[in-house]
């Protein structure tokens, strides 16, 4: 445990507040079992929130994502959804990530937005992405409070639903 977003700088926040350091890929991440509540399918509406502090980030990091552990029983195209981080510039955005459903006659699609607006890596900040499956114009983002536009860039915008099995979920 270190120190996270504290009072009196991030009001509402107790002085003792702390936070968990999660460092590289795969050496630190908490696992949570699959239930019925964590799944989402067409025309449900998820909202994934985080602070998050970046310093040193790179690559395109996971936040939170269901899916896509790459067991022998869900394979790799299995993501129900997932907040990430994508690194620009010295600064990151946010994004959100599915795999689209196998429907009669065509395969499932990745789908992946990723904010306009971005994040410095230094200091705390408060992250969001809120989503209706198979609403494509529903998707909004937020870093620190302000809405930001983004772009679909893999995919594109669907109304299709989202891949939902029995997969974990990982912060």
């Amino acid at each position: 445990k270190e120190p996270g977003p504290r009072a009196p700088s991030y009001r509402g926040f107790p002085k003792e507040n702390t936070a968990i350091r999660f460092v590289g890929e795969g050496k630190k991440a908490l696992t949570i079992k699959d239930s019925a509540e964590l799944r989402f399918g067409l025309n449900d509406t998820i909202t994934l929130e985080a602070w998050v502090k970046a310093p040193g980030l790179s690559g395109t990091p996971y936040i939170i994502g269901k899916g896509r552990l790459g067991t022998k029983e869900f394979g790799q195209n299995n993501q129900n959804y997932a907040l990430r981080l994508q690194t620009l510039k010295g600064s990151a955005q946010i994004g959100f990530l599915f795999h689209s459903a196998d429907v009669p006659g065509k395969k499932g699609d990745w789908h992946r937005w990723w904010s306009k607006d971005t994040l410095p890596v230094q200091g705390w900040h408060h992250i969001a992405v809120t989503y209706t499956f198979g609403k494509p114009k529903s998707i909004r983002g937020f870093i620190d409070g302000r809405e930001t536009d983004g772009t679909w860039d893999m995919g594109g915008a669907t109304d299709r639903a989202p891949v939902t099995d029995g997969d974990s979920i990982v912060i």
